[in-house]
C-alpha cells in the first residue's frame, strides 16, 4: 500500500511512501509531510488522519495548515463535542449546488470560531482554530431517493483565513484524491487487479502509474487520461519525449 499527496486542482501526485507491512497510514502520512515541503500550504486529511501527532506533525514540524475533513467515530470524544457547539451562533456559507451522474447535490457549511480561551480545554487537537459543519443533501433522479448526511471537523485556519465559503471548496476539493487518483489508478491502470506480488514490483509499478499520471496532467494536452494513453502506445517516441523532457513542463 502506498500514501500519496496529491494537489488540489491539478490533480498531481507531489509525493508517496510505502506503508510498513506492520502498521498503517497514519505515520505513512507524517513521513510523507515532513518529506514535502509544506510550509505555508494548507493539507487536507480524512477521518482516519484526525489525529494528535499528525496535527502536530503539520503544524510545527511543517509549517502548515490542515483540514480534517471529518471526524468520525474513530475519535467519539472529539466528535461529541463538535456535536454539542451551539451552532445557532455559527456563521452559514451559501448553499451550493451541483448536478451530475444523474444526481443534484446542495451543500452548505457552518463554522465556529474556537479562538476563545474558554475553549482551550476542548476538542483539543494540536493548532485548531475553527470547527465546521457540512450537511450534504443528495437527490437521485433515476430512483427519486434523497439523503442526507452531517460531516463535522476541524482546522487550524483561523477566520481571517477562511469562511465557510472557504472550507466548503477545500473539504470539496480534498476528494481530489478519490475522483483524480484512486479512480485513474484503479480503472485507467486496472491496478486493483494487478497481480504482481513479488518483493518492490507492486511498488514500483504504483510508482510509475503515479508519474505517468503526473507527466499527463503537467503537458495539458490531453483531457482525458484513457486518450492519452491510446496516444502514446501508438507514437512511443512521443512517449520518450514526454518522460525526458517531464521537469520542462
Amino acid at each position: 500500500m502506498m500514501a500519496a499527496a496529491v494537489e488540489h486542482g491539478s490533480g498531481l501526485v507531489l509525493g508517496q511512501v510505502q506503508v510498513g507491512s506492520k502498521t498503517n497510514e497514519i505515520p505513512a502520512v507524517r513521513q510523507l509531510s515532513q518529506n514535502l515541503d509544506l510550509k505555508g500550504r494548507v493539507v487536507t486529511l480524512d477521518a482516519l488522519h484526525a489525529q494528535q501527532e499528525t496535527a502536530r506533525c503539520l503544524v510545527e514540524s511543517c509549517r502548515a495548515d490542515y483540514v480534517a475533513a471529518s471526524v468520525k467515530d474513530n475519535q467519539p470524544a472529539i466528535r461529541k463535542n463538535l456535536e454539542d457547539l451551539d451552532w445557532a451562533g455559527a456563521g452559514w456559507s451559501e448553499d451550493k449546488f451541483d448536478k451530475g451522474h444523474c444526481r443534484l447535490e446542495t451543500r452548505r457549511c457552518a463554522v465556529f470560531d474556537l479562538s476563545d480561551p474558554k475553549w482551550s480545554e476542548t476538542r483539543k487537537l494540536k493548532g485548531r482554530k475553527q470547527a465546521f459543519w457540512i450537511e450534504r443533501a443528495r437527490h437521485v433522479r433515476k430512483t427519486g431517493k434523497t439523503s442526507r448526511e452531517t460531516v463535522f471537523g476541524l482546522t487550524s485556519l483561523g477566520a481571517d483565513k477562511a469562511g465557510p465559503d472557504a472550507m466548503l471548496s477545500l473539504v470539496r476539493n480534498h476528494w481530489h484524491i478519490e475522483n483524480r487518483l484512486h479512480y485513474a489508478t484503479d480503472f485507467t491502470y486496472d491496478e486493483d487487479r494487478c497481480r504482481a506480488r513479488v518483493r518492490h514490483l507492486p511498488r514500483n509499478l504504483a510508482c510509475l502509474s503515479n508519474a505517468a499520471i503526473s507527466i499527463i496532467r503537467l503537458r495539458g494536452e490531453f483531457k482525458y487520461l484513457p486518450e492519452a494513453n491510446r496516444h502514446y502506445a501508438a507514437k512511443t517516441q512521443d512517449a520518450l519525449d514526454a518522460v525526458l523532457n517531464a521537469s520542462r513542463c
